[in-house]
């Protein structure tokens, strides 16, 4: 989480029960990317925890150092890709699943120049007032279009579904980046990733509607 060590580890127990929950309430295989959603959070906020252990004492540098290219592989190269994909799995409507497949593309070509930059290309953390700021050292003049195709797999495949507690989410992960934007505006990916992930209990609410048994009319 973006405000200590422990507050990161606390949200990452607490997103592992919840997904432990979300996992018990799966009805089928293409379920479980889903409710998965809270776990891979969970190691993030673990991750992040160890980045603020790193920062706090010198000795730790090796440690987060590793940490750091954690985080940033589950922001960067996880969730564009398994966001779309869990959405097109549960996706019942043919239509919606054939955009869902073209997002879940444009989220893999992402992930894999994700990978390629950090490999490539040093980033860095450090900590600012409560908070951890990541430096992406991407090529100058790229940021900006690799910010904005970033937010198609990880926010524009929760509109392309007919689940309705799925654009609910997005909504609410709208809402959050727009608040961290205009308050967090050096520590975007650390605080929206923390937003994201309390975020991420709706998973539930989203298995319940999907695995809802339709009320018999008489």
């Amino acid at each position: 989480m973006c405000f200590s060590a422990t507050a990161s580890f606390i949200s990452g127990g607490v997103l592992t029960t919840i997904a432990v929950v979300s996992i018990i309430k799966t009805q089928s295989r293409s379920q479980l990317m889903l409710a998965c959603i809270p776990l891979v959070f969970a190691m993030q906020q673990f991750s992040e925890g160890f980045v603020w252990i790193g920062l706090t004492d010198p000795v730790n540098l090796p440690m987060q150092t590793l940490a750091t290219n954690l985080f940033l592989l589950f922001a960067l190269v996880v969730w564009p890709a398994w966001v779309p994909a869990a959405f097109y799995l549960v996706e019942k409507s043919p239509k919606h699943k054939k955009i869902l497949a073209i997002i879940s593309v444009i989220g893999i070509v992402f992930s894999i120049l994700s990978t390629y930059y950090l490999l490539n290309y040093n980033s860095t953390a450090s900590i600012t007032p409560y908070h951890i700021h990541y430096e992406l050292n991407v090529p100058y003049g790229s940021q900006t279009i690799f910010g904005i195709v970033y937010l198609v797999p990880t926010v524009l495949s929760h509109f392309v579904t007919t689940i309705k507690k799925v654009r609910l989410l997005g909504y609410l992960i709208i809402t959050s980046y727009v608040i961290t934007r205009l308050f967090f505006q050096d520590e975007v990916i650390s605080v929206w990733c923390f937003f994201s992930a309390l975020i991420s209990v709706v998973i539930y609410l989203v298995l319940a509607e999907i695995n809802k048994v339709p009320t018999k009319v008489n």
